[in-house]
C-alpha cells in the first residue's frame, strides 16, 4: 500500500507492572457496509499490515469511519490498553525546536 513501509519490525508496548488484560466487547456494526468491511480487511492482510490469529488475551474493539463516499476506515478503539501502558516522560519535540538547537 503506499505509504506503508514494510518490513519496520515488530513493537512492544511497555505496561503498567499491575496492568489488568483489556477484554472488550465488540461494537455493533452495520450490516449495510460488509461488502466493504470485508474488501478493506482483505486489502490489509495482503499488505501485511494486519495479520490474522487464532485468539488473544488483549481485545480492544474496533469501529467504522464512514466518509461521504462508499470508502470505509477501519479504526480501533484503545482507550483501555492506552490507561494501561507506562507513558513516556520525554515528549517528541517540535520539529521548529530540533532545527533551532542544531542549526544555531
Amino acid at each position: 500500500m503506499k505509504g506503508i513501509v514494510g518490513d519496520v519490525g515488530e513493537m512492544n508496548i511497555p505496561l503498567k507492572p499491575n496492568a489488568k488484560l483489556v477484554k472488550q466487547r465488540p461494537y455493533r456494526l452495520n450490516p449495510r457496509y460488509k461488502e466493504n468491511i470485508k474488501a478493506e480487511l482483505d486489502r490489509m492482510l495482503d499488505a501485511d499490515i494486519i495479520e490474522p490469529i487464532e485468539e488473544s488475551k488483549w481485545i480492544s474493539p474496533w469501529f467504522l469511519k464512514t466518509r461521504i463516499s462508499v470508502k470505509v476506515c477501519i479504526c480501533v478503539d484503545l482507550k483501555k490498553l492506552n490507561n494501561t501502558c507506562l507513558h513516556d516522560p520525554f515528549l517528541t519535540p517540535f520539529i521548529d525546536e530540533v532545527l533551532e538547537s542544531i542549526g544555531g
